[in-house]
């Protein structure tokens, strides 16, 4: 449930990521390819994302 309201608060392009790379199951490389990025820009928007979830769940009271 923190999860999904989580994902809810990013942006839409940011939830399109998270669709493939947890949904999906593709590799970076494969986002790399879909998104027509190069590698650099799917580990720098991957870690971006993450960092935005954990500061979520950190709000929430689950991380410290």
């Amino acid at each position: 449930k923190t999860l999904q309201e989580c994902i809810s608060l990013l942006e839409s392009s940011e939830q399109y990521f998270l669709e493939l790379f947890l949904n999906q199951g593709l590799a970076l490389d494969e986002i790399k390819d879909h998104l027509k990025i190069n590698r650099g820009a799917v580990d720098m928007r991957k870690g971006r994302i993450f960092q935005k979830l954990q500061d979520c769940f950190k709000k929430k009271g689950f991380l410290s």
